[in-house]
């Protein structure tokens, strides 16, 4: 019989009868027949599934990633079992933003889902390999009494800013940073 919703075979238990099961923990096994009638039972339990975390590009150059409470690099993960919740966290370096979820169900083959929430949560029925995809963040540039070249940069980029024509009898006196890293 196959098991019920998140059970997976465990072991063979003799509950009658005089014999000796070749491998208990084989889901297929052997015995030799005794001179008595046999009783053996299956017996289940809950299915552990792989829950796999990793970057799209292969390192922590562009951030971490947390299973629950866990924090993890660029390429691991653990078992969980059938139907517990699983907590997972995109964590961006400095400089880069997260961008979605990529998931696959086998650790080969396509990407069959994506997911832009993080954290996420999921209820664990199967294996998932998580790929966290990040990119370069893009910042706002705000200028009060002047303009600048650009509205949006990444980190890195050369921005060029002017200052308004100061009111009659003013001059320009020096920039303030009223908010950010620069």
């Amino acid at each position: 019989d196959e098991p019920e919703e998140g059970k997976e075979f465990d072991r063979w238990v003799v509950v009658s009868g005089d014999i000796i099961l070749e491998d208990a923990e084989s889901e297929e096994t052997t015995f030799v027949m005794g001179t008595s009638d046999v009783e053996v039972k299956a017996t289940y339990k809950t299915a552990r599934h792989w829950v796999g975390v990793f970057t799209m590009t292969g390192d922590e150059t562009q951030g971490k990633i947390k299973l629950d409470d866990r924090e993890f690099g660029y390429s691991e993960g653990i078992n969980y079992d059938y139907g517990s919740s699983v907590i997972i966290t995109a964590q961006a370096n400095p400089g880069y933003r997260f961008v979605k979820w990529n998931i696959k169900y086998t650790s080969e083959g396509d990407f069959a889902a994506s997911n832009t929430n993080n954290p996420a949560t999921y209820t664990i029925k199967n294996d998932y390999y998580f790929y966290a995809e990040f990119a370069p963040a893009k910042y706002t540039v705000t200028v009060i009494s002047g303009d600048a070249d650009v509205a949006e940069a990444f980190s890195g980029d050369v921005v060029t800013i002017t200052a308004d024509e100061p009111e009659e009898g003013k001059e320009f006196d020096r920039w303030v940073v009223v908010r950010g890293d620069i």
